[in-house]
């Protein structure tokens, strides 16, 4: 079964036993040709979602399309490191890797929407699908990028997302696609799905919560640095006496964060940690 392969790849390449719930209902959507909608908070595995199924199917392909450059390049890094063949198109690759993406040569590739504007034609999809014999699927990283509600709109995310489904529906071939944020409202989801297209009654939605129970947040407003730091500390004292913990002090300034930890170093229960 698709889900045993899952696992079986999981184990093989990352060395864990299990999935995550949402990980694992995403993966088995996007492998049995259906789109996705994943919002998961940040640092719950979204990058397994697209890195896997293009493995479960064997020769598969999963196209990766992000803002980040240097996302791009570390998580290149991290699949050669595991044995996995990835590739990065950008400005500066020739063509011979363009030509060895769109014969299917990697099982994951990164590009830019800017990038993937210029390549993702009907002819691309026709050739690395093997006119639609082989898996292959289309991941939007940040896709709240593609939302002009979101906070990070970005053009080039709206024109290639009126392009896509032309292109796919061109080349006459299956390519399921998931849309990937870990932050986005109502709107900006429905927003996402509709410039993606993505396929009603066909589309997975996996919607996470972004609670952390081992988190909590706090806000002082208008107390002077000093009491703020002794607030800090006897927080910090109660973390320490209930098994430990950490805390994150963020200010608005560079100038603001140096005096803040002067005034820690004068504190008992802060000085030790040695605050930078």
């Amino acid at each position: 079964s698709h889900e045993a392969s899952a696992h079986a790849v999981l184990r093989q390449h990352w060395g864990y036993g299990t999935f995550r719930p949402a990980q694992l209902q995403a993966i088995k959507a996007l492998v049995g040709g259906q789109d996705a909608l994943v919002v998961l908070a940040t640092g719950a595995g979204k990058s397994l979602v697209y890195q896997v199924p293009p493995l479960v199917t064997g020769d598969g392909v999963s196209i990766v399309i992000t803002p980040l450059l240097s996302l791009m390049h570390d998580q290149v890094e991290a699949l050669h490191a595991r044995g996995i063949a990835a590739a990065q198109l950008g400005s500066n690759q020739t063509r011979n890797d363009q030509a060895g993406v769109a014969s299917g040569k990697y099982r994951l590739v990164y590009m830019t929407p800017e990038r993937a504007q210029l390549t993702l034609d009907a002819a691309f999809w026709r050739q690395v699908t093997c006119n639609g014999n082989r898996f292959v699927m289309l991941a939007v990283d940040e896709a709240h990028c593609v939302s002009e509600w979101g906070h990070d709109f970005r053009p080039a995310y709206k024109t290639f997302a009126n392009r896509l489904r032309s292109a796919i529906a061109e080349a006459g071939v299956n390519v399921p696609v998931v849309a990937l944020t870990a932050t986005a409202t109502p709107a900006v989801r429905s927003d996402v799905a509709n410039k993606l297209q993505l396929r009603p009654g066909q589309t997975e939605s996996v919607i996470c919560s972004f609670d952390r129970p081992n988190l909590q947040f706090s806000v002082r407003k208008g107390a002077s640095l000093q009491d703020f730091m002794a607030s800090v500390a006897e927080r910090a004292a109660a973390l320490g006496s209930n098994g430990g913990g950490a805390i994150i002090v963020y200010a608005q300034t560079k100038k603001n964060c140096e005096n803040l930890a002067q005034i820690a170093r004068g504190l008992p229960a802060l000085a030790k940690e040695r605050p930078m």
